[in-house]
């Protein structure tokens, strides 16, 4: 593996943390894991020097001071942050990079979302503008901001031009239209996907006036015995094609639209299955060249992803992603940038998961320790591509400890519910995800939900080069009230 290197240089990287023994990476059981280091560079035959764009590297934790299990992320190009927490009809925002917080309400009294089973919020990266869209079971109660957050429009009805069709696991994104489609007093189009109880399977619908009317819904997934219909959000690439990735007892499925939801076409990728978790969610992602991405856990328990490069129409084998040492995965999300440039975020154990009747994370034992884990390649479109993996959390402060679970219901390890977010913004990565546990030592302990944000400070951009630091305000921001602040916490990975 690291042939042609000089030896002195080999035994260097090794004590400075940098790279691991070959011996470490075949370990049958390794405590330790092969991410001693924090930081560690990988393709499919193993480990590798670490990336020199990763020496340096710092993700800043922000705890936002609120609840917000399964939490989504968005940032405006001001780089105020915003992100769900506080109830239906608030949204946690931040106007100086994750420094401090505060809960704004979205919408007055009469126009605000009243309650919410299912929190979703989302921020169009090409107009800003900002959705809070919380489900009430027969359909979603809208809000929506052009304004950072001064002044709302509503709509209470979204997603409900079918009478009644009892939904779950909405996900509300938006993206430029495809060739041919025209929209009406907004530029992009408004995907709403759900999971269907009345008909089953997942279903998507469009809006091409912003959200104020939508199309009847396409059947896009089957149900599935395995995971229970839960599909990810749609995403769009810059020539408006749209992608609705789901697990399947198989592996992962992706439909695909290229005339803006009128029509789907449907994929599956196999071969490494994927784990039969009811609530499995799955993410996919658009670089700027228009290649796509979804990412996925799959019956192993590793994280993996597939990608196309000819809008769908085929897609590779899985690739894997989380890194030797890594075990066992869940929660997987998906951001992309400039053409090839990736970054997978997940949860993450390096416990020995030999004896645990399967390789998902509601079958861990009370001993699993739970890490943030961020990998990042910049040559996703490589026939093996290199990843350079990130232990987000610190040693002695994980996510959660013990199961993490997803066959909903009110199990005491379902306090993170049944997702995390990643967005990125001007190359910059930002990961929402909610802490199971402050400082805890034991699976008992680990029952928080609160929601946090993960910024990264310094290293490589999803647009090339390197990050920019940042500072100072968000331009025309406001000092928050002593009362909303939730002070970040440094972290250092070098």
């Amino acid at each position: 593996m690291f042939r042609g290197l000089p030896l002195a240089l080999i035994l260097s990287l090794v004590a400075a943390g940098c790279i691991q023994a070959p011996e470490v990476q075949t370990a049958a059981v390794d405590p330790a894991g092969a991410l001693g280091g924090r930081v560690v560079t990988f393709d499919a035959s193993g480990l590798l020097p670490l990336h020199p764009d990763f020496v340096d590297v710092d993700v800043r934790i922000s705890p936002v001071g609120w609840n917000g299990p399964e939490p989504t992320l968005g940032v405006l190009s001001d780089g105020t942050i915003f992100i769900t927490a506080g109830g239906a009809d608030k949204l946690a925002r931040s106007t100086d990079h994750g420094m401090t917080w505060e809960l704004i309400t979205t919408g007055d009294p009469l126009r605000a979302p009243k309650t919410s089973l299912d929190p979703w919020m989302w921020v169009d990266p090409i107009t800003d503008r900002i959705y809070n869209a919380p489900l009430y079971v027969v359909c979603t109660w809208a809000t929506w901001s052009d304004d950072k957050g001064a002044s709302w429009d509503f709509n209470p009805v979204m997603g409900c031009v079918e009478g009644i069709p009892a939904h779950d696991h909405q996900k509300i994104t938006t993206g430029p239209p495809a060739e041919g489609v025209s929209t009406n007093g907004y530029e992009n189009v408004v995907y709403y996907s759900y999971n269907s109880f009345r008909r089953e399977g997942t279903w998507v619908q469009a809006s091409f006036d912003g959200g104020r009317t939508f199309t009847f819904g396409q059947s896009v997934h089957p149900p599935s015995r395995c995971n229970s219909g839960v599909a990810g959000p749609v995403a769009v690439g810059p020539d408006g094609t749209a992608y609705s990735p789901k697990p399947t007892c198989e592996g992962i499925a992706i439909a695909v639209s290229k005339d803006s939801g009128a029509t789907w076409t449907r994929s599956t990728v196999e071969d490494v299955g994927a784990v039969p978790a009811l609530a499995h969610m799955t993410d996919a992602a658009v670089d700027l060249g228009n290649n796509a991405y979804a990412t996925w856990n799959g019956e192993d328990g590793f994280a993996y992803i597939t990608r196309t490069t000819d809008r769908g129409d085929t897609w590779s084998k899985p690739i894997r992603v989380s890194p030797p040492g890594v075990n066992s995965t869940v929660h997987n999300v998906i951001t992309a940038g400039e053409s090839g440039r990736v970054a997978v975020a997940y949860l993450g154990t390096r416990a020995d998961t030999t004896k645990w009747e399967e390789k998902d994370a509601e079958a861990a034992d009370d001993k699993a320790v739970w890490h943030l884990f961020l990998s990042i390649t910049e040559d996703a479109l490589a026939e093996s591509p290199v990843w350079t993996t990130v232990q987000v959390t610190p040693d002695d402060d994980p996510v959660q400890i013990g199961p993490i679970w997803l066959s909903g219901g009110s199990n005491p390890s379902r306090n993170l519910l049944d997702f995390i977010d990643m967005v990125e913004r001007d190359g910059r990565i930002y990961i929402g995800y909610a802490d199971g546990c402050d400082a805890c030592t034991k699976a008992s302990e680990s029952r928080r939900r609160e929601a946090t944000v993960a910024i990264m400070e310094t290293g490589p951009s999803l647009l090339g080069g390197m990050l920019a630091p940042l500072t100072g305000l968000v331009e025309g921001a406001q000092a928050q009230p002593a009362q909303a602040r939730a002070p970040a916490l440094p972290l250092g990975l070098r």
